[in-house]
């Protein structure tokens, strides 16, 4: 490198800043060693920096706009940003130069039906090889033909503009504007540049090192920026942007900076990521990570921001795999949950899992729910996504039965848990899952149920399908206990 520099720019210009002016015809600055200067934190410089800007636009009758006052106006905007990082009206109730007051002002940068309409805009601050982010536009009108239109003129002339985001102060940069009609730029809340009013094309210029003990600016900590435009009269508006500092792009607008946003196209501030993937929701095709597609959940009407919908312990794709209702808990109304019959877990702890879209597995003629003395149906509720309404166990239907006594239990998948030779259904013959009965004596007739745990429910050591006369085993258990008689007999209690 030689051992000097010189770097000449041409910037003749109107500088404004304390309603006092000063003309700069050019700028020359010798680098002696070859080091314009060492900066204290390096700070990746992209090519090009993209943030999304939020524009609203205006009809030309509002009382701020389309005025037939001219003139820099730096009265309209304290010097503290409000506490919703909006501009703070400074003018008083009879309003300034050319603003109308507080309630037409505050407008401006709010979304207010009938009075406003916004879109977005995403503006590309390109570097030149100094290291100075630029915006050029002599013709700044991005909303053409747009919104409230063009009123009859050849540009929309009538909208504000706001840009938030934040950068890292690394100490040596600047801040700098030209164009029409008002600008504010705020640094760490506070009032950096201020070119208020409706006038020709003006340009202010700041140095953050100026600032930084009055803002309380510290090398290396990361600070808000914050930009206020309006066009608000024909028959020009001029935008030209320029700063050193090295802003947060964030192209989404959401107030994440792109290199921190895990939706960088989508615009989601919460930045919520229901299955801690790293991909917002905002952006993820399958934001719960349940195996189904997001478009997919909304045609089925389950939760996409929800892996389980129907908390049943089992994702909304694997409930689609098992044939289960994922906006069901109890698919089968048995009163065990869709996830617990698959697992095995629950009430099915000291059991097999049994099945989800059968109320009654081993087909005995008793519910399942039943058979393992379950006595609370499964609960419906509310997703915790989208708030999804799911289901529980319908306790109207035939296959939830409570259990009179959940001390007396049969095995949901065998038919004879007893190997007695007769079904559990048919041993508690009137489903309530309780031994009803009366055991019999001399003189005195038992009355009522077998046992199903049981299999001689009497203790006379004659087994139960052998007192009421069966020949062969009504189950599905072909090593019952039972010894079939040669031929029918007479039975006994």
């Amino acid at each position: 490198m030689e051992d000097s520099i010189e770097v000449v720019r041409d910037m003749t210009r109107t500088m404004v800043r304390g309603r006092r002016s000063l003309r700069l015809a050019s700028l020359a600055l010798t680098i002696l060693g070859g080091v314009l200067c060492v900066q204290s934190t390096a700070v990746a410089q992209p090519a090009t920096i993209s943030i999304q800007t939020t524009v609203r636009d205006f009809r030309d009758t509002h009382p701020d706009f389309e005025r037939d006052v001219d003139g820099l106006d730096q009265d309209i905007a304290a010097d503290q940003i409000g506490n919703d990082n909006k501009p703070v009206y400074a003018g008083g109730i009879n309003g300034t130069l050319t603003t109308t007051g507080p309630d037409n002002f505050n407008q401006w940068y709010r979304d207010v039906e009938g009075v406003n309409a916004r879109t977005n805009f995403v503006m590309d601050l390109d570097r030149d090889d100094q290291g100075t982010y630029f915006f050029v536009d002599r013709a700044f009108f991005p909303i053409d033909d747009q919104l409230f239109g063009n009123e009859g003129r050849a540009h929309n002339y009538h909208f504000t503009m706001e840009m938030h985001t934040t950068f890292q102060y690394r100490g040596g940069e600047f801040v700098a504007f030209e164009g029409d009609d008002d600008l504010w730029v705020f640094v760490n809340g506070r009032k950096i540049l201020d070119i208020g009013g409706i006038h020709s094309s003006l340009s202010d210029r700041e140095e953050l090192d100026n600032v930084a003990a009055e803002f309380g600016l510290v090398v290396g900590e990361t600070y808000t920026f914050d930009l206020f435009f309006a066009e608000r009269k024909t028959v020009a508006s001029e935008f030209i942007f320029s700063t050193s500092i090295i802003l947060n792009g964030d192209v989404d607008g959401d107030g994440v900076p792109d290199d921190e946003d895990n939706c960088r196209l989508d615009f989601n501030p919460d930045q919520e990521d229901a299955n801690n993937n790293g991909v917002g929701d905002a952006c993820d095709e399958d934001a719960d990570g349940d195996g189904l597609l997001n478009d997919d959940e909304i045609d089925r009407g389950t939760d996409p921001f929800d892996a389980d919908t129907d908390n049943d312990g089992l994702d909304d794709g694997e409930e689609v795999d098992q044939g289960t209702n994922p906006i069901d808990a109890d698919s089968d109304d048995d009163g065990i949950s869709d996830g617990n019959e698959i697992a095995g877990t629950g009430p099915l702890a000291n059991f097999e899992p049994t099945n989800p879209n059968n109320p009654d597995t081993d087909g005995d003629g008793l519910p399942d729910g039943l058979e393992v003395g379950n006595t609370e149906p499964v609960s419906g509720g509310v997703s915790e996504g989208d708030g999804i309404l799911y289901a529980g166990t319908d306790t109207n239907s035939d296959d939830y039965i409570e259990d009179a006594d959940d001390d007396t239990t049969t095995d949901p998948n065998d038919d004879d848990t007893d190997d007695d030779g007769i079904l559990d259904g048919n041993e508690d013959a009137n489903t309530n899952g309780a031994v009803d009965n009366s055991i019999g004596g001399v003189n005195n007739d038992g009355t009522g149920e077998t046992d199903p745990e049981e299999a001689d429910t009497d203790n006379d050591g004659i087994l139960a399908a052998t007192d009421t006369g069966p020949t062969t085993p009504q189950a599905n258990d072909t090593t019952a206990a039972l010894a079939p008689y040669a031929a029918p007999h007479p039975t006994t209690n």
